[in-house]
């Protein structure tokens, strides 16, 4: 079978390449509740949005009296556990991408090929984050405007 990315949905300006892969584990497919989700931010941007906002001004209160670099603009980072197939995320990143500084993908590591491949695929608003020196190289020839994505593994319950 063929897993490479296909269109599948349009947010704002960006659409959103995703694939299924059910050999990888339960979380290689889509589910309803996760189609659900993407679906509500994508036709809820404006609400997902004044939400993120409300966010970064209690988080910039919180910083009052510190010292900012003229370039600082405040953004949020982002967490999604056990995301699967990644779709959610970029749904996330396509709608909000300018209030995200990082996002973090996690799920277990029989999940992480499928997730860096939808990352991938999304590359006109998401850069994987990797290495050090892949990470300079890729900033060199990337859209530094993109949403800058970690895909990482994480065991529920597991904390080290």
């Amino acid at each position: 079978t063929n897993n490479e990315p296909k269109p599948f949905l349009q947010s704002n300006q960006n659409t959103i390449y995703f694939s299924e892969n059910w050999e990888v584990g339960i979380g290689g497919g889509l589910w309803s509740t996760g189609l659900s989700l993407s679906k509500l931010f994508l036709h809820q941007s404006n609400l997902l949005r004044l939400n993120i906002q409300r966010l970064i001004l209690t988080k910039k209160n919180s910083w009052d009296g510190v010292e900012e670099s003229e370039n600082c603009k405040h953004k949020i980072k982002a967490l999604e556990l056990g995301s699967g197939n990644g779709l959610l995320s970029c749904c996330l990143a396509s709608t909000v991408g300018d209030l995200l500084d990082e996002l973090v993908v996690t799920d277990l590591a029989d999940h992480l090929d499928l997730m860096r491949q939808t990352v991938n695929a999304n590359s006109h608003f998401l850069t994987l984050q990797t290495d050090e020196k892949e990470n300079k190289d890729r900033e060199d020839n990337s859209n530094l405007e993109n949403v800058k994505c970690y895909v990482t593994e994480h065991t529920w319950g597991e904390f080290d």
